[in-house]
């Protein structure tokens, strides 16, 4: 039996000493209503035609995950490559707002150059039926803010410092990348159940020296955890986003908002104007040396806020004066038992603490307490 086959010219990106190249390639028939996708290769020889289903066609939706102002995310199934994935659609309303398409595209490209543990990863980006979406991997596993609700408000000094050095690293990587996140919250921030940190919604990232992006009449970032230079409309750097970390760790220590009032320009005006108590003097769980770390992220002045670098180094020392050591099961235990968790790390602090003063007492009698390191209380 003939089966009619058709001659498509494929013309390749770029050229080669000055010769523009091309594929002709002829197409059996594609069941159904889809559409071809060429995935190019460094060799053209090795350039692969296949069928490509998009939207519905390819993903099929199981259930909604969660809903924000500009997007909808859903558990969906890859039924090509067989896998759950997060599937982000953006809002109806929205698809006719310039401005939110373009941070719509602009997540995309920027979780799209980054290649991390600890950030969340695109599969796929594009449009059915004009509607656009992104297809990302699907994480198990809850955002800080439920452990964090669930255990009273707060979340325990141990398991938080193990979300922050992961954060960390993830950002880190971004801003090797020259990625700035502009929004570092709880809500972006998940945990999976082995205990790993995923960095997600990169919808209002920053490319570092290059054009901004902006919405008309309306600032980039939640209120509450945007930096002052943020909200002074001045050029950012990463440490932005340290800021926004710096707000995420005070209020996981202590329950408040570092920078809280009745609107959002009273907020931003708190930002810019109020230096906040430390967590340790509203906490007595939280750990004094935690706290002076926590203090010196919220510095007003960016170039007085530490580095990612410095910041992962300081938790490191933090933890070994401490004698403690950090890890994801700190992380797998919050999320599998949020109400049980911080009884269990209180108890350990507590005996840490005990062994470390009973250390320094016997000290040689030589060795005067004044020239001592004063150790975290």
């Amino acid at each position: 039996m003939a089966i009619q086959m058709t001659l498509v010219l494929f013309v390749l990106p770029g050229s080669r000493h000055g010769i523009q190249r091309a594929l002709l390639l002829l197409v059996p028939p594609v069941p159904g209503n889809r559409t071809l996708r060429l995935r190019l290769a460094s060799d053209p020889a090795r350039c692969i035609l296949a069928p490509y289903m998009s939207g519905p066609d390819r993903y099929s939706i199981q259930r909604k995950i969660a809903s924000g102002g500009m997007a909808t995310i859903y558990l969906a199934n890859d039924s090509v490559l067989g896998r759950p994935v997060a599937l982000k659609m953006v809002h109806p309303h929205l698809l006719e707002r310039p401005e939110a398409m373009r941070r719509f595209r602009n997540e995309a490209k920027a979780v799209a150059s980054l290649a991390h543990e600890n950030i969340i990863k695109l599969y796929d980006f594009g449009e059915n039926e004009g509607d656009p979406y992104l297809a990302m991997d699907f994480v198990d596993g809850v955002t800080l803010t439920a452990p964090m609700e669930a255990a009273g408000g707060t979340i325990p000094s141990l398991a938080l410092m193990e979300a922050c050095v992961q954060t960390l690293r993830g950002l880190s990587a971004a801003h090797a990348s020259g990625v700035c996140h502009r929004d570092v919250k709880p809500d972006n921030i998940i945990v999976d159940s082995s205990g790993c940190v995923r960095i997600t919604d990169f919808g209002i990232a920053y490319v570092m020296n290059q054009e901004s992006l902006t919405m008309t009449g309306a600032f980039l970032g939640s209120p509450n955890y945007i930096s002052p230079e943020q909200a002074d409309g001045r050029p950012l750097t990463a440490k932005t986003d340290i800021f926004s970390l710096g707000v995420l760790l005070y209020q996981c220590c202590t329950g408040i908002l570092p920078f809280d009032a009745e609107n959002p320009m009273a907020i931003i005006n708190a930002i810019q104007k109020r230096n906040p108590v430390p967590p340790h003097s509203l906490s007595a769980r939280a750990l004094s040396c935690f706290s002076q770390f926590v203090t010196a992220c919220l510095a007003e002045n960016p170039d007085e806020r530490p580095d990612t670098a410095q910041c992962i180094s300081a938790l490191d020392r933090m933890c070994h004066e401490l004698g403690f050591e950090l890890g994801k099961h700190r992380l797998a235990s919050l999320v599998a038992g949020p109400s049980i968790q911080p009884t269990a790390e209180r108890r350990e602090v507590f005996d840490a603490l005990v062994s470390r003063a009973t250390q320094f007492h016997r000290a040689p009698a030589s060795c005067h307490p004044s020239t001592r390191r004063r150790q975290c209380a």
